[in-house]
């Protein structure tokens, strides 16, 4: 009846949990890059925690709805798998919008931005239901002020404050 995957898998044929590990890794190597925290910053587990939670998390869900004939092989029950999907995304994006409020600036971690921030930002602009939340100018309708998602939207604009991942953003249609 429904077919269940443990982990998003990419065209690579990594699962979220690897991409997080190879990230992770990548931005260590280039730490001129200040992605993520030193190994031994007080930082560093808050930041293997967001990575993870974001890749296995809010990616996973983000693709269950989005691509439910992977979720279902009967096609009645796939608006079914959109529509639980949609419900636990909410939750998941509540949860984010609330986690960054509760930090001292616009990113997960008190060190700064990092690779789960991009991450955060790269997911939102996948469903459209999302991005026209965190920017409403993105959209023609008009989103109600306790509707938007102030703080995952502050996040975004100071992280393109960075030239060359607002160059990438951009080049992504983002």
């Amino acid at each position: 009846f429904f077919k269940q995957k443990t982990a998003y898998e990419s065209s690579l044929g990594l699962v979220g949990s690897e991409m997080c590990i190879r990230d992770s890794y990548l931005a260590d190597k280039h730490a001129n890059t200040e992605l993520s925290p030193r190994l031994d910053h007080p930082d560093r587990a808050s930041y293997i925690q967001w990575m993870v939670y974001i890749t296995n998390t809010l990616q996973e869900t983000m693709t269950q709805k989005l691509y439910t004939y992977k979720y279902s092989d009967d096609p009645k029950c796939r608006n079914q798998v959109a529509s639980r999907a949609s419900s636990k995304l909410n939750m998941i994006i509540s949860f984010l919008e609330e986690s960054i409020g509760q930090t001292e600036g616009p990113f997960f971690l008190e060190s700064g931005l990092s690779t789960a921030d991009i991450y955060l930002h790269m997911l939102t602009a996948w469903d459209p239901s999302i991005k026209e939340r965190v920017l409403p100018s993105s959209s023609s309708s008009a989103i109600p002020s306790k509707e938007r998602l102030i703080n995952i939207e502050h996040s975004y604009h100071e992280m393109l404050k960075q030239p060359d991942i607002s160059k990438t953003f951009i080049q992504n249609g983002h």
